[in-house]
């Protein structure tokens, strides 16, 4: 693993309120040639994330993935379970999380689901009484948008719009997704050595409840209890390998971010 992934790695528990709290340009105006804030930004760059501390939102390069198969991730690293993702994304996971933390992300516990005891019969089931008791993930309420350029147009949509419910027959609903912030894991039991559980695997944003916790952030709707429900909603969705950003931020964006858009080029 390279310093800059270390370092970025390690730095929200280390030094992201001194670098975001000083402002971008402290380190410059200190006189100082070095300085983690410097790392901090050659590292978004060379991966090409976008972070903009005052609207509150960061921008990720990420590539259409899966658009004919059952989803359980929304976005995972070009090297993560993208035969079940919708995106793919050559960023850092531990990178992005990073970012993420600067914008105020605080880690918490992901969804939890039970089935119920007793199950519900047949009955009750075609009569629509759910299955499991659900616990929705406590993190840090974010917002995604992706925005990509077609036909010369720059076209944003919810995330949640582009993903379709095989249950209900219509788009996910609507909602603020939650950090879960994934965590440090011991990869041989043997060793002390840990590694960032995103890094390892992979994966990034789920649409299903996974237990473990290794995503850094979650979908928040009762129905991802369900693993085998979840599709890309092919009217919206670009065609296989599209380029487009993807957007996080910390409240519901009215409009365009400039900013961003002017990352789509022409």
């Amino acid at each position: 693993m390279n310093t800059p992934r270390l370092l970025l790695t390690c730095l929200p528990v280390l030094a992201l309120g001194v670098l975001f709290a000083t402002g971008p340009s402290a380190a410059q105006d200190s006189g100082r040639g070095d300085s983690p804030q410097i790392d901090l930004e050659q590292a978004f760059q060379a991966e090409g994330l976008h972070l903009d501390l005052d609207a509150g939102l960061c921008s990720i390069p990420v590539q259409v993935c899966i658009r004919d198969d059952l989803l359980e991730y929304v976005l995972v690293a070009d090297y993560g379970a993208s035969h079940e993702s919708l995106f793919s994304t050559n960023v850092t996971p531990s990178i992005w999380n990073t970012a993420l933390v600067a914008l105020g992300g605080e880690p918490a516990r992901g969804g939890r689901f039970r089935a119920k005891d007793p199950f519900p019969t047949d009955d009750e089931l075609q009569a629509g009484v759910p299955p499991y008791i659900v616990e929705l993930p406590e993190g840090t309420p974010f917002y995604a948008y992706a925005l990509w350029r077609e036909d010369g147009e720059a076209r944003m949509h919810r995330l949640e719009d582009l993903i379709g419910n095989l249950r209900t027959g219509r788009a996910m609903k609507r909602h603020a997704l939650r950090y879960v912030g994934s965590h440090m894991r011991r990869p041989d039991p043997a060793k002390e050595a840990e590694v960032f559980a995103a890094d390892m695997l992979g994966n990034m944003l789920s649409v299903h409840f996974f237990r473990q916790d290794e995503e850094i952030l979650s979908t928040a709707v009762v129905d991802a209890v369900y693993d085998t429900i979840w599709v890309a909603n092919a009217w919206l969705v670009p065609e296989r390998g599209v380029q487009l950003q993807l957007i996080v931020s910390r409240k519901p964006i009215d409009g365009l971010p400039s900013t961003v858009e002017a990352l789509l080029g022409e």
